[in-house]
């Protein structure tokens, strides 16, 4: 068994989420959900890459680095998800009241 080496970094990574998105659809995804994209440039271009919708990540409360809902919107992006974002913005609201439980 080959040992993992932590996650593989490429040199273009927009370009390689572009080219799984496409495979995605290819093999029959109704919609894709590319991670980490943090400016509009970056969703509207993975928006046009593909015909099925596209979905991103934001913050419960930071919003997307593309813009607030509205903004998205306009972009094409067709779902809204906080995903573990927001366990992790409630888990950080938690630490102070239930420090007093120690």
């Amino acid at each position: 068994m080959q040992k993992s080496l932590g996650p593989v970094v490429f040199d273009d990574p927009l370009t390689e989420a572009e080219a799984r998105i496409k495979l995605m659809e290819q093999a029959g995804a109704r919609a894709v959900y590319p991670v980490a994209l943090t400016t509009a440039e970056q969703v509207s271009r993975l928006v046009g890459a593909v015909s099925v919708p596209l979905n991103v990540t934001a913050h419960p409360i930071n919003g997307h680095g593309a813009g607030k809902l509205a903004e998205l919107r306009e972009l094409g992006v067709r779902r809204v998800s906080f995903g573990p974002l927001w366990q992790k913005w409630l888990a950080e609201q938690s630490v102070a009241p239930l420090h007093s439980w120690r």
